[in-house]
């Protein structure tokens, strides 16, 4: 990975150029924690990428704005002793959860962890086992829920189709809602 800076107005901002070999378009990133990653596929030019982060700045420099106001500090936290300090609680909650909304589905799967991620809230392996993001804990009980049960519909339909959907609102309605703001968050 290689580092790269932009100016934005009186503002220097670093980002981070990854190559990867299934990308098929550039793609910027802003996470929670200030880290700005730009994904490329690996025979796009470092020209082009800069003309596209260029492109991109105010974009960049809004959601770095929005980061600052986030309404819960924790969210932007990303240690590895915050992690440690908060994944037993983590862990606990999300199998809780797990099992009183699978009680709805009836799935099948095989484990259940918490985990650092960076840019999602839950995945769903091939293998069912299914992963959260520790920071679930510190999310509305509605939006806790909404990721236990998008999760868990993925045991059923690894994908995002109309079928995946309708399994969510089953058992809630109005995932619509909160799938919008926790993409906000």
């Amino acid at each position: 990975m290689k580092r790269e800076s932009l100016l934005v107005f009186d503002q220097t901002i670093h980002y981070t150029i990854r190559i990867s070999e299934r990308a098929q378009r550039l793609r910027v990133a802003v996470y929670a924690d200030g880290d700005v990653v730009v994904t490329k596929p690996r025979k796009t030019s470092l020209e082009l990428l800069k003309r596209f982060v260029e492109s991109k700045k105010l974009w960049i420099q809004r959601k770095l704005e929005e980061n600052k106001i986030s309404p819960i500090q924790e969210l932007q936290e990303s240690s590895q002793e915050h992690f440690d300090q908060h994944k037993d609680r983590a862990l606990e909650l999300v199998k809780q959860k797990v099992n009183k909304w699978n009680n709805r589905y009836g799935y099948s799967f095989e484990e259940i962890a918490v985990k650092p991620l960076k840019s999602r809230w839950g995945s769903c392996s091939s293998k069912h086992n299914l992963s959260f993001n520790y920071k679930v804990i510190f999310l509305p009980e509605q939006l806790q829920d909404y990721v236990v049960v998008h999760e868990i519909c993925h045991l059923k339909e690894q994908n995002h189709s109309q079928r995946f959907w309708r399994l969510v609102g089953k058992a809630l309605p109005d995932y619509q809602d909160l799938n919008k703001f926790i993409k906000r968050i």
